[in-house]
Parts: C-alpha cells; sequence; structure tokens
C-alpha cells in the first residue's frame, strides 16, 4: 500500500493487493486501505480553507451510507456541525437513520442530481458526490453540473468515480460514447486509450472541462475553477477523485496564497 502523492496536474496513485472476496452488500470500509488514505488527503487539503475562511462554519453534503465514515472524519477534523446525506436506496434509509453519529447530520432520500436543487446553497459548502459508478450523463453529470452552476465561491466540490476499463476492450469506446455522449468524447480517444488508467485520465478531463464551462457561464463569467485533487486508487477496483474549489474575482489571491499545490 503506497500513500498517494498529491498533483493538480497529473494523477497521484495509490493501491492496495486486489482481494479475491470483495463486499457484496455494499462497502466494507476497513477493507478499503486506499480509500481511507484518499478520504485523509481530502480533509487536509479542507484544512487548509482556514486560509480564507472559518471552515466550521461550512455545511457538508455527501453520500454518508450506512457507516457516515466521511462524516465523522468532516465533524472530528474540521468541526463542522450542519450536514446533509443523501441515500438513494429505501431500504438503508431507516438503518442509516439510526446509525447517525451526531445530531446535526440529516438524511433525505433521493437520487442526488434530484435532491441537491432542494438544499439551501446560501452557505459556503463542501460537497463529496463518492460515487461508486462511472462518469455517466444520466447521474453522475447533471449532478456536477448543478453545483458547478450554484455553489458560492470558496465553495469545494469533491467527485468520486469508478475508473476501470470497460469489458470486452473493442466496446470501450462506444460504451464511453454511450454513457457521457459522443460530443464529450476527445477525438484521439481510442479503444486501447481507454485501457489501465487511460479511463480515469479520461474522465478526469471531461469532468474539469464540464466544470469549467458551468462555472464560466454564472453571471459576470468572472468566477473560476481550481482543481486541487486527482487521485487515481485502487483497493478492490481501479477509483479516482477529483476535487477543487470555486473562486472569484475577490477570493482568487487569498485561495492561491493556502499553499493547496503544497499537499
Amino acid at each position: 500500500h503506497r500513500t498517494p502523492r498529491q498533483s493538480a496536474a497529473g494523477p497521484s496513485r495509490t493501491s492496495s493487493p486486489a482481494r479475491s472476496d470483495p463486499p457484496t452488500n455494499g462497502p466494507v470500509y476497513a477493507q478499503r486501505p486506499s480509500k481511507a488514505v484518499t478520504r485523509l488527503v481530502l480533509v487536509e487539503m479542507l484544512q487548509r480553507i482556514a486560509g480564507f475562511a472559518d471552515v466550521s462554519k461550512y455545511q457538508y453534503v455527501g453520500f454518508g451510507a450506512l457507516e457516515f465514515v466521511d462524516f465523522d472524519l468532516m465533524h472530528r477534523r474540521l468541526g463542522l456541525t450542519k450536514m446533509t446525506s443523501i441515500e438513494v436506496k429505501p431500504r438503508q434509509i431507516v438503518r442509516q437513520s439510526a446509525n447517525i453519529p451526531y445530531n446535526g447530520i440529516r438524511v433525505v432520500e433521493g437520487d442526488a442530481k434530484d435532491m441537491l436543487p432542494l438544499l439551501n446553497w446560501e452557505p459556503l459548502s463542501i460537497v463529496w458526490l463518492d460515487y461508486e459508478r462511472a462518469l455517466n450523463s444520466q447521474i453522475v453529470i447533471p449532478a456536477v453540473e448543478y453545483l458547478a452552476r450554484k455553489l458560492l465561491p470558496g465553495s469545494v466540490l469533491a467527485v468520486t468515480l469508478r475508473a476501470e476499463p470497460h469489458k470486452p476492450l473493442e466496446e470501450r469506446l462506444q460504451k464511453l460514447k454511450d454513457d457521457i455522449g459522443p460530443e464529450r468524447v476527445p477525438a484521439r480517444t481510442t479503444d486501447n486509450t481507454l485501457g489501465d488508467w487511460g479511463t480515469a485520465h479520461l474522465q478526469r478531463e471531461v469532468l474539469d472541462s464540464i466544470i469549467r464551462a458551468d462555472v464560466l457561464s454564472r453571471p459576470g463569467g468572472q468566477d473560476t475553477w481550481r482543481q486541487l485533487l486527482n487521485i487515481e486508487y485502487c483497493d478492490v477496483t481501479r477509483m479516482q477523485i477529483v476535487a477543487g474549489i470555486i473562486g472569484g474575482p475577490s477570493l482568487n489571491q487569498a485561495i492561491a496564497s493556502c499553499g493547496f499545490d503544497k499537499l
């Protein structure tokens, strides 16, 4: 197991030995050491927000699942008290509600793309869309596009995606076009370039382009997107996380002084 080296441009990577018995009833976080390291790196990045804002005043929106591992860490390490967990599986709502570790956590039922517009985005926010699926235009992209247009400058967006190459090889490119739309696929993309970590590289490029375009489309056209993390990791399957911050004319200098590039 290797601790990831950080880079906003090229990916850092961490991995643990593949398991022959991956969990079948949802994630078991004790069996996902690379994900655990990635989570700690994200929190370290968020701690640097203190250079321009009181991070404890942010709201956190994520996917708590059954263990609320991320929520517990955000509360203990960052002091966050206002948190919302989005749960798409109706059968888990009762169990999840019973497992809430802090009174400040609210659980809402539904898909993120449908629930995000119902939340209050007046506070500065940290949003982690911790998907276990690949980039797609049905579920992931609508949620990302909404947040890219809505989050206040100073807010942070993180997105986790499955990055395993599609099988069989000769169907990879067509599957990608079906998933995200052919207009989003760079012309240089082939079945072969999507192999190994190529799918992760392509997803990061497309995700970054989508966010930048939607942030720039805001009134005034002066807000910006700055990618801060780009990590590829593997426990049972290839995964990736891309995270960044929404900037603006009054914040860009302060953000630049927070030392995010030293992670």
